[in-house]
């Protein structure tokens, strides 16, 4: 702490202390401390001696502080440490007395202060706790570290998630920043690096400054349909006002994109329901013959999407509805929409485990389309579906059969095409019949 004197402005050392980031056990320190500044010095590790320690009963002469105090001071420190198990109604009033006697002691004791607060981190609502990590260094140890009061509620975080990113990211994605954002332009500089990013291919991810960037001036790019697809991809969809405000400037102010770019929205990066129901309404705009190009694409992409049990009333399977609703007004859709269906439910890769729910996935599907034909009044198109599925099952009996037999691929085919005649003259006398 120094004080300024003359116009020169020159500093004079006050008081002098210092602490270490982290206390003995590799923990950041949390919550309000104070600390003693030493008269006349300067903070200094170099000097760890003189100064740098918070206040206890070994920094402090008893013909200085009374040692009472010191002692409340550790005790209040371990509390806050999780050492010294919490009780609401008794610490209210308890720490009502304490700060009323420790501003009363400290100015008895003609001593400097300094007071500081270290952030107290969260993570998903919860506290916890920062542990120095180094990846040089051997883990810590989660027994015989903390106690038992603290370690129910500390995380050991040595991962790549980064709390002040976290808590900047809430910040600039506060509703009151919202206001004063809509008329925001950028300057020439940030149009082109927005103009930049805009452009990016969709493989590419975007950094958290672009994020930022694309958020602040979303409103300046919501004329641009091409910008929609990027934009998605800097809000976190998993925090609910974030994503009520996104979706709300989706629907009711962004350039509608375009039907090609919405499938990116129906992939796996993408799970929130509403953001999937735009792209389908955008799809809904497609003519027949360019929804054929993408149906393979769709039908994989219900994978991704909720299953809508056997009388359930009311499931988000937005994609599959409408797959469904187009195949029973267009024949050349269904067709290719059936046999996509029963290619997934006949998918040989059963080993796995997430293949499994997949296939029941798509067999709802699949059986949800095939009543929807009858009880639509398409029963005709079923039909054909049936006579093609019947036909395909015999032909690959019949080849499975050929292929079992020995002989040259000579022989193989004149067997084929024996049993494919004698298949069809069997097949005619039982229509006769």
């Amino acid at each position: 702490v120094y004080d300024s004197q003359g116009e020169c402005g020159r500093k004079t050392p006050i008081g002098g202390t210092h602490i270490p980031l982290f206390d003995s056990s590799g923990v950041l320190h949390q919550g309000q401390m104070d600390l003693r500044l030493w008269n006349d010095a300067v903070g200094s590790l170099s000097t760890p001696g003189q100064t740098g320690k918070a206040l206890s009963r070994d920094d402090i002469d008893e013909d200085d502080l009374r040692p009472d105090l010191a002692q409340l001071m550790n005790l209040t420190k371990q509390y806050r440490a999780g050492k010294i198990p919490h009780v609401d109604w008794l610490d209210r009033l308890t720490f009502a007395q304490v700060e009323k006697r420790k501003d009363r002691d400290k100015q008895s004791s003609q001593l400097l202060f300094l007071t500081i607060e270290f952030v107290s981190a969260s993570l998903d609502g919860k506290p916890v706790s920062i542990v120095y990590y180094d990846p040089g260094l051997e883990p810590y140890p989660e027994s015989g570290r903390l106690s038992e009061t603290q370690s129910h509620q500390t995380s050991l975080i040595a991962s790549d998630e980064n709390l002040v990113e976290n808590k900047h990211h809430k910040l600039t994605r506060s509703q009151r920043t919202g206001q004063s954002e809509k008329n925001l332009k950028p300057n020439a500089e940030l149009r082109d690096r927005l103009n930049a990013i805009v452009a990016y291919p969709s493989t590419r991810s975007l950094s958290s400054e672009e994020q930022d960037l694309m958020w602040r001036y979303r409103f300046y790019l919501a004329e641009n349909k091409k910008a929609l697809s990027k934009f998605v991809k800097c809000v976190n969809w998993r925090t609910e006002s974030e994503a009520d405000s996104a979706l709300d400037l989706i629907n009711h102010t962004w350039a509608p994109m375009d039907v090609e770019d919405a499938l990116e929205l129906l992939g796996p990066s993408f799970k929130y329901p509403g953001l999937r129901q735009y792209a389908v309404s955008r799809l809904q705009q497609a003519q027949n013959e360019d929804l054929r190009l993408y149906l393979l694409q769709l039908v994989q992409a219900l994978k991704y999407e909720p299953i809508r049990e056997e009388g359930q009333a009311r499931c988000e399977d937005h994609l599959a509805s409408f797959l469904i609703e187009r195949a029973c007004k267009d024949r050349a859709i269904a067709n290719y929409f059936y046999w996509y269906l029963v290619i997934e439910v006949e998918n040989e890769q059963t080993h796995s485990s997430s293949i499994k729910t997949e296939q029941t996935r798509y067999q709802i599907i699949l059986k949800r389309f095939k009543e929807t034909l009858v009880k639509g009044g398409h029963s005709e198109i079923k039909q054909i579906l049936d006579r093609q599925f019947v036909f395909i099952s015999k032909l690959v009996s019949l080849l499975r059969t050929v292929a079992r037999e020995s002989g040259s691929r000579q022989k193989k085919i004149e067997r084929l095409q024996a049993l494919l005649m004698g298949s069809g003259e069997k097949t005619d006398k039982d229509e006769g019949g």
